[in-house]
């Protein structure tokens, strides 16, 4: 089953395709790591140094933190977002979606 990764989020949220993908992973796991995310949003293992994760994650913080959902950074292991804001999510997508 093919799923168009745009609808996965309201489009209220102005998430972009990478945020997007993000976002989901972050969703589905305990723990997102760099090469995660680069192995969903890119196909292939992440560059020696990279900021591409630090920067994702930061534009998707900015855009989340108005609705009081977290992204939490573990050094050296990866990211997650705390169950209860995972459930507070949920309820902000199933929200959107009502009102539209």
């Amino acid at each position: 089953m093919n799923v168009d990764i745009t609808e996965l989020f309201p489009p209220e949220l102005g998430l972009t395709r990478k945020e997007t993908m993000l976002l989901d992973l972050l969703m589905r796991r305990e723990m997102v790591s760099d090469q995660a995310f680069y192995m969903v949003c890119y196909q292939r293992e992440p560059p020696t140094y990279t900021r591409m994760l630090n920067v994702t994650v930061t534009r998707l913080r900015h855009k989340l933190r108005p609705h009081g959902i977290a992204i939490k950074s573990r050094h050296g292991v990866g990211c997650f977002i705390p169950r209860a804001d995972k459930t507070k999510l949920r309820e902000l997508c199933a929200r959107i979606r009502e009102e539209t």
